[in-house]
């Protein structure tokens, strides 16, 4: 219910209510005069489901927020996932800044087609930008747009930049077109391959986060239809410090003070490849100090 009262209802349209202050107004359109010079657009599949993407997405959004107090980001994205999801990662920003950071931060929810396959992730693909919809977004009017799933959404965004001339980047999470084999659909991997560099020559630049996803794209022949580059990742040396070693949480685990721990971070899936992890802890298995851990849920789980 509180929930609820945070949220106005606009037809297809569900846009976060803001507080009260014409400086925090996250859609403020070429009329008012209001209009923030950083209006960020992200266009994301799932923004309430607990995934790598998302997680990406909200420490991106956090940062943005919390650094530049004049910046205002529009999330994109469907209904699928978990409400509750809604403020996570906003607790990266300073305590004093947090309020002002959730104002300037709008979601607007479009419609949706559950996936076909791997229904049990709850992900769903947005089917494209209605007349209201489309509207926000040009009343938001953004000044950089990033698109981050190559869904049928994305094909109305890219539309809507060519035609606004509004700078766009795209980023290459997901291997889309791999994940058919574990869904016993290796015939959509052709089509999708077709698809991917249609949507994907729309995009001025594509970023991979990964040395490996950067090799995937030129596989696939992604370097042909656009230019492509590495969106590199790194390490928060605060948060990840042998300083936070906490040999009362491994004993609580059942893992002795010399074990060496192997982990596997994952929603635990068939295209996420726990079988590799398997394989590696079996060729380990010689040696009397390595264990497992597993972090994350999923069908796969025993």
């Amino acid at each position: 219910a509180s929930l609820a009262r945070q949220m106005c209802l606009r037809g297809d349209v569900v846009l976060r209510r803001s507080p009260p202050s014409s400086a925090a107004l996250p859609l403020s359109g070429p009329a008012s005069g209001l209009r923030p010079p950083m209006r960020l657009l992200i266009q994301t599949a799932c923004y309430l489901v607990g995934d790598g993407i998302t997680a990406t997405i909200r420490k991106l959004e956090a940062y943005i927020l919390s650094t530049y107090p004049d910046a205002v980001i529009c999330i994109l994205t469907t209904r699928s996932g978990d409400a509750t999801m809604l403020d996570r990662y906003l607790d990266l920003v300073e305590d004093d800044k947090r309020e002002s950071a959730r104002s300037r931060r709008t979601v607007i929810f479009t419609a949706s087609l559950k996936m076909p396959v791997a229904a049990e992730t709850g992900y769903e693909l947005g089917l494209g930008l209605s007349a209201k919809e489309l509207s926000a977004v040009s009343f938001f009017d953004p000044t950089v747009i990033h698109i981050t799933v190559p869904d049928f959404l994305s094909l109305d965004l890219l539309s809507y930049a060519v035609k606004a001339k509004t700078p766009l980047v795209a980023t290459f999470h997901s291997d889309y077109i791999a994940y058919q084999d574990f869904y016993q659909a290796p015939w959509m991997k052709s089509i999708l391959l077709l698809y991917m560099r249609h949507v994907y020559s729309f995009a001025p630049l594509l970023l991979a986060p990964t040395p490996f996803a950067l090799d995937s794209m030129r596989r696939y022949g992604l370097d042909r239809v656009t230019e492509i580059g590495e969106w590199g990742r790194g390490v928060d040396t605060k948060l990840f410090t042998p300083e936070a070693r906490s040999r009362e949480w491994r004993r609580a685990m059942g893992f002795g003070d010399d074990d060496v721990v192997v982990v596997f971070y994952s929603r635990v899936v068939a295209e996420k490849s726990p079988t590799v992890y398997a394989s590696v802890l079996r060729r380990l298995s010689h040696l009397p100090r390595v264990r497992g851990l597993v972090i994350g849920s999923g069908p796969l789980l025993p």
